[in-house]
């Protein structure tokens, strides 16, 4: 599980190689020793509470990084109720509204071997969310299915905002996805056109699945979003 600094330029990483836990800050600039070693171990790897409307380019790091990884989850959701409201105690704590991470690929051409399943929870037809399925759709040279759920939804989200109201610019800005229309893909005419712009020159053979996040499948369930489920309703 990885988790986005808002603090920091940085990734929180806890992974389980050979059954044992391990708990890493990452910069992606420099890998140290110890660092490299736990991501030549992961297998798998879930990626929770990315922030909604930033670049996703950051998260192919860990790709590179890891090369026997075999299924990535990845979670983009804006969650007010794990998101501090109060403006003041966002500043004592030194909270930064800057929530995206730089990462530039030293490797122009990066091929992944290993890669079978990707999970993307909080697709929108959005062009970086898209543009972000490509590029790993390019890079995965073997991948064989890649699942896109819509938003995760929860009911202490929208009572949190809405008793927030007397730091509305705040709600806005630490998470405007709360109030935005969902742009998921829900009719097949929809999912067609998103599907043309994803291998579109790349010669992806993965088959492209569009599912409800509240039709999670058994398998995908005990990972996604894992530390945040017991907020969310059915």
């Amino acid at each position: 599980m990885a988790r986005t600094s808002s603090r920091r330029r940085a990734a929180k990483l806890m992974a389980k190689p050979s059954g044992s836990t391990m708990v890493i800050w990452v910069q992606p600039e420099c890998l140290t020793r110890r660092q490299a070693y736990v991501f030549q171990q992961l297998r798998i790897l879930n990626l929770v509470k990315i922030p909604e409307g930033y670049d996703l380019t950051w998260t192919m790091f860990f790709l590179e990084a890891a090369p026997s990884l075999e299924e990535l989850y990845m979670t983009v959701w804006d969650h007010p109720c794990e998101m501090e409201m109060n403006q003041e105690i966002r500043r004592e704590q030194l909270y930064s509204e800057n929530k995206g991470v730089e990462w530039e690929s030293p490797t122009s051409n990066f091929k992944h071997h290993c890669l079978a399943k990707f999970i993307l929870v909080g697709f929108q037809a959005k062009d970086y969310m898209v543009s972000h399925v490509r590029r790993v759709l390019k890079a995965a040279v073997n991948l064989q299915d890649v699942y896109l759920y819509d938003r995760l939804v929860c009911a202490k989200c929208q009572e949190k905002v809405k008793n927030a109201r007397r730091y509305d610019a705040l709600v806005r800005c630490i998470c405007p996805g709360v109030n935005l229309p969902i742009k998921f893909p829900c009719t097949n005419e929809d999912q067609r056109a998103v599907q043309k712009r994803m291998p579109r020159g790349i010669g992806s053979l993965a088959k492209i699945h569009f599912l409800s996040s509240n039709k999670i499948k058994a398998e995908h369930w005990p990972r996604i979003a894992v530390d945040s489920l017991g907020a969310i309703e059915d």
